[in-house]
C-alpha cells in the first residue's frame, strides 16, 4: 500500500485543530472531503490507529470520515472507518448534523 507520505501526520494534526476550533461546517466538509480523503487514500496502519484513535475520542472526527466515500478510500480502511460514519458509502454528512466542539 502506497502511504501519504512525510506530512501526512502533520495534515491529520490540521484536520484534527480545524474540527476542534471552528463551527463552519462547509469548512470541515472541504476538509473531509479534500485533505482527510487523500489521507485514508493512502493511509499507512500507523496513520489509521491515529485516525480510529481520535474517532473513538471525537464526534465531530467521526462526522469528518463521514465525508469521504467509499470509492475513494482503499476497501481495508474504509473497513476501519465504516464502524464510526454517520452516512452511507456515496453521501455526504449533512451541515446540520455538525455536533457541537468540546469545548474544556
Amino acid at each position: 500500500m502506497l502511504n501519504a507520505g512525510p506530512d501526512a501526520e502533520k495534515a491529520l494534526a490540521y484536520v484534527i485543530i480545524a474540527a476542534s476550533r471552528t463551527d463552519d461546517a462547509n469548512f470541515l466538509l472541504f476538509l473531509g472531503c479534500g485533505p482527510l480523503e487523500n489521507l485514508l487514500f493512502y493511509a499507512s496502519p500507523e496513520l489509521m490507529r491515529r485516525i480510529i484513535a481520535e474517532a473513538r475520542r471525537s464526534a465531530r472526527f467521526c462526522w469528518l470520515l463521514s465525508c469521504p466515500y467509499k470509492i475513494a478510500i482503499d476497501q481495508a480502511v474504509w473497513e476501519q472507518i465504516k464502524p464510526f460514519r454517520q452516512t452511507g458509502e456515496h453521501e455526504e454528512p449533512s451541515l446540520e448534523t455538525l455536533p457541537p466542539r468540546n469545548v474544556a
